[in-house]
């Protein structure tokens, strides 16, 4: 459940990226972010076939007209922004900071992400 939202600006739409992306757009052997989750959830013996994609917090990829047409922009996400979640039930969580450099996405310059859970 959602406690706390700084930036209100998310994407449930864009699936995450992959090694076939980053070799259209002329990148071998990029990091990529279901390369990342595949990996950190194999560690959890969870079978990575199919997995869901994820909840892209504050990622900026809005539909911008009414044929589905969407753009990736530069997120609204400012240092100090943050979302506050409050799990009702024991949950495997997995994050995966952005790896993408070669858009707007990040500005072109992806950035740390700072976690804390609290009991």
């Amino acid at each position: 459940m959602i406690e706390e939202d700084t930036v209100g600006v998310h994407d449930l739409l864009m699936p995450a990226c992959d090694n076939n992306l980053y070799e259209l757009m002329g990148a071998k052997n990029h990091p990529s972010c279901r390369d990342n989750l595949n990996s950190t959830l194999k560690d959890f013996d969870v079978d990575v076939d199919g997995n869901p994609d994820p909840v892209n917090l504050f990622q900026n990829t809005p539909i911008v007209d009414l044929d589905g047409r969407w753009e990736v922009r530069e997120s609204a996400a400012k240092p100090g922004d943050y979302i506050q979640f409050r799990a009702l039930e024991e949950l495997l969580v997995v994050v995966a900071a952005c790896s993408m450099d070669l858009s707007d996405l990040n500005g072109g310059t992806p950035t740390d992400l700072m976690l804390e859970v609290f009991e």
